[in-house]
């Protein structure tokens, strides 16, 4: 009879329902039923919840779903009209008006939000032409829902999930945000459903392994202990036939979890105690000795204290092992296991039980809203909590990076060669958000057309558009792009000619520098432009430097070096150059400056990007990490020794561990509780880096760039 609900203020609901609308790229490039024009931007600036009857009938929004409708601004522009804007600039557009009808649903599977029809200025669309992408979000995998509904109610949203066959999901809606966005409602039943249903699991899977031995004598049974407390009470019986000679004994397995709201730190304190009592033992007949020769060593994993269902609906996610035995070996070993999850710890034990506490997120589970908890409680109902929904509406912008043909003079200060290197025009093109920009059909067209053929490489965050060195000279590099933020025109400049040989005088000049050098030349030391973030998750802020530059010659490298207080410096690494182009990115302490140092006097161009990164998860790599990789919301860590790690976006290793036990992060700090950390999910600003030996999770400040710095001197 398990029941989870979830409660918006329709306000907030629409508020976010807009914010997403807003922050979903671009599907198309050509603007439906207008021929030659482009889209430039999509802006939402209402979302509305309708009645059914109010939507066309086209639309086919079936009973027990919200009819939304949403007004949207279509801007679209024209290739000429880009051009005349100027290199990179957004174009002038031409304004349409889209009103654009979604059924919002929930079912067993997921919730949804798909688009159904749609009218741009009187003219109906429909099927790929409707400019918005369904978004289909499924229930977590490890949640068993039964059923699902979507209500509309007065001044609420509400979306209710059934765990359990039978859970009415038609009930009054009694509002429970206080005045707050948004308030989660787990009712008691669901909680003691969560612990009666996992520990029956395992005490199965135990007389399954073992039929011959061991028989479930009393199925688990549980129930809600208020007005006594705010606890789960749950109990069991398991029977180990002929454990004494010809007696059967039976243990009594009794779990109770108790809650204790923490709305300050979005948590509630959860304790578990875990107990046993024997019978049929009678030690003046049978000795523990003969127990245990007859009966072995038994495992019951004891999957957290209230197991998966509950664990997806406040985070929990712990994997407890308790190894159980009868009477006295039965304690010590109870006592002696270890959690397999850093924030469980161990707070009492006794002949007969023992008691472990961690911390559960409150949040419901959200990757690109922020909610913020702000009150909880827990009464004869369940275990309330509520808080506020702060929703950015701000519109993505298009970043491009341009760089323009060039012949540069380069010295080899170890073969003492000088040549002359082309770079060819090249742009890297990304959002102001997280978001990846792609490019859309027809991708790009230069001007004029067939000028000359780009070629187009796909990055994590964009795409990188390049001149064939090949192109002739004189040719003007100029081109039209289609991207997820609109069209855009650039200008790359011409293709220059090859400057005339180098004379002896030019190259004893440009070899002059390797003669004086006697050491690596120290290049530019680039400061830190902006102040941190005010908060902080119990680890120190990092920061995150990116560079890319060319001009630096072939067989030239930099050493990075990051200098703190008092002039200390601290080795960070080397990047060698390729074909005179070098980029990359390194973390530094939040008081650490970076320095550049360079057997090459200056170099030709440099673009460096600055953001702040507030670490919750700090995980150290014994061998080190190679490179990390973020997918399907795990990382993969390549080690140094070619070991491969995963782990989860709250720093949690899933596979291998590489670190050594005095090496991992503390199970208890109170500067740096990983029950903060367990509340964060990945969402748009959420990051994975590597710094020396650690790999960092956290989440990422605003890119701040600075281009076209002067060579250093």
């Amino acid at each position: 009879m398990g029941l989870y609900e979830l409660q918006f203020k329709r306000d907030a609901f629409l508020s976010m329902m807009r914010a997403r609308l807003n922050d979903i790229p671009l599907p198309i490039g050509e603007v439906p039923n207008f021929p030659g024009r482009w889209l430039d931007r999509l802006v939402c600036t209402a979302v509305e919840i309708r009645n059914r009857d109010e939507a066309p009938a086209d639309a086919n929004i079936p009973v027990g779903e919200l009819a939304l409708r949403a007004t949207i601004e279509v801007h679209h522009t024209t290739y000429e009209d880009a051009r005349q804007a100027g290199s990179l600039n957004r174009p002038a557009t031409a304004v349409a008006t889209l009103h654009l009808w979604f059924a919002f649903s929930a079912t067993r599977a997921s919730l949804s939000i798909l688009p159904r029809i749609a009218e741009i200025d009187g003219t109906s669309l429909d099927g790929p032409d409707l400019l918005v992408e369904p978004v289909i979000v499924p229930w977590p995998g490890d949640l068993t829902v039964t059923g699902a509904a979507l209500l509309a109610d007065g001044n609420l949203v509400v979306i209710r999930l059934a765990t359990s066959a039978g859970t009415s999901l038609s009930g009054p809606v009694v509002d429970r945000t206080g005045g707050a966005d948004w308030a989660q409602f787990l009712r008691s039943d669901l909680l003691v459903e969560q612990v009666v249903s996992g520990l029956a699991d395992q005490m199965r899977a135990m007389v399954a392994a073992e039929p011959e031995k061991f028989r479930l004598e009393v199925s688990p049974s549980g129930s809600w202990m208020w007005p006594i407390g705010p606890a789960v009470a749950v109990s069991g019986v398991i029977e180990r036939k002929d454990a004494c000679l010809t007696t059967d004994a039976s243990v009594t397995l009794s779990v109770s979890v108790d809650f204790e709201p923490q709305p300050a730190q979005g948590t509630a304190l959860a304790k578990m105690r875990i107990s046993w009592d024997v019978s049929g033992w009678d030690s003046a007949v049978c000795s523990l000795q003969t127990f245990l020769a007859g009966m072995g060593v038994v495992h019951i994993p004891f999957v957290g204290p209230i197991l998966a269902g509950l664990g997806s609906a406040l985070g929990w996610s712990s994997h407890l092992a308790v190894p159980m035995l009868f009477e006295a070996e039965a304690a010590k070993k109870v006592k002696s296991a270890e959690p397999q999850d850093d924030d469980t710890r161990k707070v009492a034990e006794g002949d007969d039980f023992v008691e472990w506490q961690r911390t559960l997120s409150l949040r419901p589970r959200s990757r690109a809203v922020p909610l913020t908890v702000q009150s909880a409680n827990v009464d004869f109902e369940g275990l309330t909590s509520r808080g506020s929904l702060r929703v950015a509406q701000s519109l993505r912008e298009l970043m491009g990076f341009i760089s323009s043909p060039t012949w540069h003079t380069s010295a080899n200060c170890r073969t003492r060669q000088v040549t002359q290197d082309y770079y060819p025009a090249s742009v890297t093109l990304q959002h102001t958000t997280p978001v990846p920009l792609r490019l859309l059909p027809p991708l790009v067209q230069t001007d004029p057309n067939d000028a000359w053929t780009p070629r187009i490489v796909e990055t994590p965050t964009g795409v990188e558009i390049t001149v064939p060195g090949s192109t002739r000279v004189g040719t003007h590099l100029a081109l039209w792009v289609h991207t997820t933020s609109g069209l855009r025109w650039i200008d790359l400049g011409t293709v220059p000619a090859k400057p005339p040989t180098l004379t002896p005088v030019e190259i004893a000049a440009a070899l002059a520098d390797c003669f004086v050098l006697q050491e690596p030349n120290f290049g530019k030391r680039y400061e830190w432009q902006y102040d941190p973030p005010p908060d902080e998750y119990g680890l120190k802020h990092v920061r995150e430097w990116s560079f890319a530059g060319q001009g630096l010659g072939s067989s030239s490298a930099i050493d990075l070096v990051a200098v703190g207080l008092n002039g200390r410096e601290r080795a960070l690494g080397r990047v060698e150059a390729v074909d005179g182009h070098f980029s990359f990115q390194v973390l530094t302490a939040a008081d650490e400056e970076l320095e550049l140092r360079t057997d090459r006097v200056g170099h030709s161009g440099l673009l460096m990007g600055q953001r702040w990164i507030t670490p919750w998860a700090r995980v150290p790599i014994a061998s080190g990490p190679a490179s990390v990789t973020v997918s399907d919301g795990l990382i993969e860590v390549q080690a140094h020794n070619d070991e491969k790690l995963l782990a989860d976006f709250t720093g949690r290793i899933l596979t291998a561990y590489d670190a050594p036990a005095e090496k991992r992060p503390p199970s208890d700090d109170g500067k740096r509780s990983l029950s903060l950390f367990r509340t964060h999910r990945a969402g748009p600003t959420t990051v994975a880096a590597v710094d020396g030996d650690d790999l960092i999770i956290g989440r990422a400040g605003p890119l701040r760039t600075i281009g076209n710095l002067n060579p250093p001197q």
